[in-house]
């Protein structure tokens, strides 16, 4: 057996019709896993006659379809053939080629066919058997199909040695002929069942159909004087015929009303369903709308909240800062003020040791004055003399002591200046601390200040992001709703276009015509379209001209008679049935006389109907043969004037679809849903649904540019907020910095301090003992 190719489409992962051929003794499919090479196994296995989902990996043998990708649309029906070479008449089929095929669409409809004909899955199963390839057969053999014939039964292991011996078949067709002998036998016990049954019934029978002969008899006679009755009651009640014609008149216009008010009822209804409809999706986005906004205020809320708290903290460690900072600052000016009040005080007690010695210095000149004064009274002193030794002595150790206090004085003073010194250095390090206390404490605002700005704008950053997704949903809500109403029109287009291109309305021969001429350039070359085709209506003007028009809408115009003999023949041959054709070269023009011009100018009338459609001007005597005694007016009332002044000389048709015939015939009443008003009308509205879809394709794109525009402000927003949320970040570990820094300076301006108590107390206890020492 030689296996030539394989032809798939739609076939599981084969979406395109894919071949695959052959041509080698042995040919090996390899590729990674998933990428179909099962299928194609599964495939040949379907084709020939598998019937359980299972072994072909599927829950239900609709799996077998190709599911559609998200870049591609699923397909409706899977498709599969297998080639065979049959030159060796190895198939029992007078064929050299062999073309086995089977179809499955997603309804469930399978088909099974033989070089491109329809047969049985019975057909194909008898044709492959004791060929090795049948569906039982292990031509195939799937993964763990081995051990299963290992392991299999004996029964089962028979079977195989059966298919494979070739005695299957033979096996097969004696269990058919055994189930069709059992089959016979059945059918002949119910048949002698039957008979004996029926010649009991026999002699009952033969009275019957006696008595049936001449029920027959009776009723020919009954049939022949009931229409004798009705010639008669035809002939003789005439009026009464008027009458039930006009009560039926009367019926179908009072039906017509109130098909009408009915219409009219129906489209007010569905136009406040569909008020309805969009009001509740209106409440719906309202209310979802709201939701949002309320989550977003509750957000919002709790960050102020938050902020404010922070905001407040801040606020009276600020106020606790500057507090103390004001305070340091008095401090600082008070102790300024008492390091000026010692310095005079030191000042005093120099002026105070200048008049001690000043004093100290005369008290030396008198005492030289006393001691020439002793000289001179050396007599008198010599009687005193142990009382000026006593008071020598004494003026000695006062002299000593008084030395020693004045070197101590001198140590003070010394010691005071030193002390003085480290004041001043001290009073201009807390100035200078104070100064950068104050320095740290600016920036700390400053940078609190660029904190809270900088709150304030995230905050208007992020209601700003909050309003841009907000937007950018209801775009992408719009642009899926236009997308969907885009793909919508598109396939109602390629509906209309499809039912357009079918010929879908026509009558049949006219379809099939029209359909082979597509292909045939004969049929093409002889025929020029159809009426409907080649006039174009104003939507105004379409019940009038398909009512005048009437089945002429589906003759078809031909240039000659002859064209039109050939494809009468060409109908006549293939039995599509009949068609009216108009030839150009007979068919004459028909206009209205002259005597009748002027009621063109009548009010409500708007002129001959042939003058009112648009056509091809070669088409002209068609036309106006047609219609070119036809004239359109506005409502019936103005009809049935018309036609009484000119005694029905013409024919008149409403906007309505009612006709004035010449004859005097009125026709009219509701309009029927027949498929002529849908084939003048189908180029309006294929134009109307391109419109539509050029409309909303534009309308498509720019809400597109507007959405990427919205995109991209978006993205900037959300930027523009991380970097101020990194920014705010920055500042804060730059605030939380100052405020440290502003923590050591007010400790060092702090530690001065002491030092300065320390120095003003050590200054006091040195100008007590200068005191004292004084």
């Amino acid at each position: 057996m030689n296996f030539n190719k394989i032809e798939m489409q739609g076939f599981k992962s084969f979406a395109d019709r894919t071949e695959i051929e052959f041509d080698n003794e042995v040919t090996a499919i390899v590729g990674p896993n998933g990428c179909g090479k099962s299928n194609v196994a599964d495939a040949v296995r379907w084709v020939l006659g598998e019937q359980s989902a299972k072994t072909l990996r599927g829950k239900s043998m609709q799996d077998v379809i190709f599911n559609g990708t998200e870049n591609r649309k699923s397909t409706s029906y899977c498709e599969v053939s297998l080639f065979f070479d049959n030159k060796s008449r190895l198939f029992n089929i007078d064929f050299d080629e062999l073309v086995l095929t089977r179809k499955l669409d997603r309804s469930g409809d399978s088909e099974y066919l033989i070089n491109r004909n329809n047969c049985r899955l019975k057909d194909i199963i008898d044709l492959l058997r004791d060929t090795g390839a049948g569906r039982e057969g292990y031509s195939i053999i799937g993964q763990g199909r081995i051990d299963e014939i290992l392991s299999a039964k004996p029964d089962d292991r028979r079977n195989i040695f059966e298919e494979a011996a070739g005695i299957a078949k033979s096996k097969s067709k004696k269990l058919e002929a055994e189930r069709k002998l059992m089959r016979t036998r059945d059918n002949l016990s119910r048949h002698e069942d039957i008979m004996g049954e029926l010649y009991h019934r026999l002699e009952p029978l033969k009275k019957q159909s006696e008595d049936a002969q001449r029920y027959v008899e009776l009723k020919d006679e009954l049939k022949l004087n009931e229409v004798n009755a009705y010639v008669y009651q035809y002939e003789n009640n005439n009026r009464e015929r008027d009458e039930i014609n006009k009560r039926i008149f009367e019926i179908d216009e009072k039906l017509a009303a109130a098909k009408n008010i009915y219409d009219q009822t129906v489209s007010e209804f569905n136009i406040r369903l569909t008020e309805i409809g969009g009001a509740d999706e209106k409440i719906a986005s309202f209310r979802e709308e709201l939701t949002a906004y309320l989550v977003e205020a509750e957000k919002n809320a709790g960050e102020f909240k938050l902020r404010n708290e922070r905001l407040s903290n801040l606020k009276s460690e600020q106020s606790r800062f500057e507090a103390e900072l004001t305070a340091l600052l008095d401090d600082a000016h008070s102790k300024r003020l008492e390091i000026g009040e010692i310095d005079f005080r030191s000042e005093d007690l120099k002026n105070q040791i200048k008049n001690k010695n000043a004093l100290l210095a005369r008290a030396g000149k008198e005492l030289n004055i006393l001691k020439e004064s002793l000289n001179e009274r050396e007599g008198t002193i010599e009687q005193s003399n142990k009382s000026i030794i006593d008071n020598i002595n004494r003026l000695s150790d006062i002299k000593a002591n008084m030395s020693q206090l004045l070197k101590e004085e001198e140590l003070l003073k010394e010691k005071d200046g030193e002390l003085a010194r480290k004041s001043e250095e001290l009073r201009d390090m807390l100035v200078l601390c104070g100064e950068t206390k104050q320095k740290i404490a600016a920036e700390a605002a400053i940078k609190k200040a660029e904190i809270d700005g900088g709150e304030a704008e995230l905050l208007r950053l992020d209601k700003s992001y909050a309003e841009k997704q907000i937007s950018l949903s209801g775009s992408r809500e719009e642009s899926k709703s236009l997308g969907q109403r885009i793909a919508a029109l598109q396939t109602k287009v390629k509906m209309l276009d499809d039912i357009k291109n079918e010929y879908e309305g026509y009558s049949y021969p006219v379809k099939k015509l029209m359909l082979d001429s597509k292909s045939d350039t004969r049929l093409r070359d002889k025929n020029l379209g159809v009426l409907a085709e080649v006039i174009k209506v104003d939507e105004k003007y379409e019940h009038a001209i398909d009512a005048a028009l009437g089945a002429a809408l589906q003759n078809v115009i031909v240039n000659r008679e002859e064209d039109a003999k050939f494809l009468i023949e060409y109908l006549k041959e293939k039995r599509y049935g009949r068609v009216t054709f108009l030839p150009l070269t007979s068919v004459r023009a028909r206009l209205l006389e002259r005597e009748y011009d002027g009621i063109l100018k009548t009010a409500g009338c708007f002129g001959a109907a042939s003058e009112l459609i648009g056509y091809d001007p070669k088409f002209r005597d068609v036309i106006r043969n047609l219609l070119g005694r036809t004239v359109i007016v506005d409502t019936t009332d103005t009809a049935i004037s018309m036609a009484k002044k000119y005694n029905y000389a013409f024919r008149i048709v409403t906007l309505e679809g009612d006709i004035f015939m010449t004859s005097g015939a009125i026709s009219g009443g509701s309009r029927k849903n027949d498929s002529n008003a849908d084939i003048i009308s189908r180029d309006r509205n294929i134009a109307q649904t391109r419109a539509a879809l050029k409309i909303s394709v534009d309308k498509y794109g720019a809400l597109e540019r507007g959405l990427k525009a919205t995109e991209v402000e978006t993205d900037a927003l959300k930027t523009a907020t991380a970097k101020k949320q990194s920014q705010l970040k920055t500042d804060e570990i730059a605030y939380a910095s100052l405020i440290e820094r502003l923590e050591k300076a007010t400790a060092q301006f702090n530690a001065y301090e002491v030092e300065k108590r320390g120095l003003f107390e050590q200054r006091k206890a040195v100008e007590a003992r200068i005191t004292e020492i004084r």
